[in-house]
């Protein structure tokens, strides 16, 4: 049987007003690190993406408990940082697409801990909406032949993927797997060998930690002996 959730004794979805105060946070971070990104004020930047992370990482320590494998916080950060990824595709600085992949990277990671509905079964949902954002960029990058972005946004994705693995959360891995095969596909059809390369070096990355991190789940059916 998969994990069931009795709502008389489990929290399940975080009130939508405790969230309210700090997306007002977040989205004036936001304003002020476009302004740096276009004012090409990398440090700034770095610091205004920071305290995103360590409001973040505050939430997600006060989520504990909650069971839900979506999150409306992360659904709405995900869409600022979109406005951050839009901002940077004006600028020619890579250190500043750098600081933010690993800022998102850091961000889904931030998120594992947590034990949600899937997480006992190898499956970790929660940062869902960061990794489509990164997978979407990644392949925006590739087709607009952007190869440094599209190498730093890769290497980020497939960390997360390792990450993934190494906790046990094999089903969410192997999708991984699955966006950086394509991504194998289409940099290679493009001549984009370096972003192939990276791909390919996460993709076995993945599988090994796999294997060395396996977690038998409660719902199999013949567990090994």
């Amino acid at each position: 049987t998969s994990e069931k959730v009795d709502p008389k004794t489990q929290n399940f979805q975080v009130p939508r007003n405790y969230l309210e105060g700090m997306m007002t946070e977040i989205h004036i971070l936001k304003d002020l690190a476009v302004a740096f990104i276009r004012a090409n004020q990398t440090e700034m930047f770095a610091a205004a993406l920071a305290a995103v992370i360590e409001i973040t990482n505050h939430y997600l320590s006060r989520r504990q408990g909650y069971l839900s494998n979506s999150d409306a916080y992360l659904a709405d950060l995900s869409d600022e940082l979109r406005d951050l990824l839009l901002a940077a595709r004006q600028t020619a600085n890579l250190h500043i697409f750098r600081i933010l992949w690993q800022g998102i990277e850091r961000l889904a990671i931030a998120s594992f801990p947590l034990e949600i509905v899937g997480s006992k079964e190898g499956s970790h949902e929660l940062s869902r909406p960061l990794i489509d954002l990164l997978k979407n960029n990644i392949a925006a990058d590739v087709v607009a032949a952007r190869t440094d972005s599209a190498y730093e946004g890769t290497r980020s994705l497939g960390t997360i993927g390792v990450q993934m693995a190494e906790r046990g959360f094999i089903k969410s891995a192997a999708e991984i797997c699955t966006d950086l095969g394509q991504f194998v596909e289409v940099s290679t059809g493009v001549g984009q060998t370096v972003v192939s390369y990276i791909a390919k070096e996460f993709m076995a990355a993945i599988f090994l930690r796999s294997l060395a991190f396996r977690v038998l789940f409660t719902n199999y059916h013949h567990p090994y002996n």
